[in-house]
């Protein structure tokens, strides 16, 4: 709770707090078995009634539901004291309000790393444990966060001593598959190129692009291989202008060829052009691959 409220959450408005009187019952390696035999037979029910942490050998129980968990040891011939013992506790959740959510995004947008590896972890369980649904109903809660700090154009671009050396007076994008532009696509061979037009003092106009694609990687994972996707663009700065304008835009550059990953991608989606594409581009991501792996003998 005080974390939260050092990062300027406020308790009511941003997040709720339930205590909840508990109880853990430890119990011996020796009872163990017969512990959760026993509480198999009692008619409680897990879950509702207790929770079982097999690796600490713990049982949680909370305050209304400890004497029908004790007596059913104790009616199961372990004995309180050598088999086990009760220690009382607290617990605490915490909720977080949707304006909550909002407040975290609205720091992930100011730089907060912390906030936007918070809200990127948040989307990815909501996805694995309850599907596309509750991530999507994730982004609605968290848009009108994303959409206040939308950039306009044109956009003014300053070299490292503040002189005004451009101006990204428009910002367009393609769907391509197989190098081709294509109205929509979707998947390992869709890619999401993003054309920066600027404007130098002399009033002459010039392009930069960069083409986002998704990259995998592959983990071997006891007798399976795991394939990933991931969001990544390598184009090339040719020069100083370059170099200032995607800084402007990504917080990110250097000479030559610049690595871009999912933090550029959710800098560039501040900007109204692009908000819509990168965000139909992602939901095109290709899902993660589960390969059996066959056995060889030498």
């Amino acid at each position: 709770m005080d974390a939260l409220k050092a990062r300027g959450l406020k308790e009511s408005a941003h997040f709720t707090i339930r205590e909840h009187d508990s109880y853990e019952i430890r119990v011996t390696k020796y009872a163990y078995s017969k512990t959760v035999e026993a509480l198999a037979h009692s008619g409680l029910k897990e879950g509702e009634h207790y929770a079982v942490y097999s690796k600490w050998r713990i049982i949680r129980v909370k305050k209304d539901h400890k004497d029908a968990v004790v007596n059913a040891l104790k009616g199961g011939g372990i004995e309180e004291g050598r088999d086990f013992t009760v220690r009382s506790g607290k617990q605490y959740e915490i909720y977080i309000t949707s304006e909550g959510l909002r407040e975290i995004q609205r720091m992930a947008l100011n730089g907060d790393l912390e906030a936007e590896q918070f809200i990127r972890e948040l989307e990815d369980v909501l996805r694995r444990r309850y599907g596309d649904d509750a991530a999507h109903k994730l982004i609605e809660v968290l848009t009108p966060a994303k959409e206040e700090g939308a950039v306009e154009l044109p956009l003014a671009v300053r070299d490292d001593k503040g002189n005004l050396i451009a101006r990204v007076v428009d910002l367009k994008y393609e769907f391509v598959e197989n190098g081709q532009p294509v109205g929509q696509c979707a998947g390992e061979d869709c890619r999401l190129r993003v054309v920066v037009e600027y404007e130098l003092p002399s009033g002459e106009r010039r392009q930069f692009k960069m083409e986002w694609y998704w990259a995998e990687k592959r983990e071997k994972k006891d007798q399976t291989t795991v394939t990933y996707y991931y969001e990544i663009a390598r184009p090339t700065v040719k020069d100083d202008v370059e170099v200032a304008i995607l800084r402007t835009l990504t917080g990110e550059a250097k000479r030559g060829q610049v690595r871009l990953n999912a933090d550029q991608l959710d800098a560039l989606r501040r900007f109204k052009a692009l908000k819509d594409a990168i965000d139909q581009w992602r939901e095109g991501k290709p899902q993660k691959q589960e390969v059996q792996n066959d056995n060889q003998q030498s």
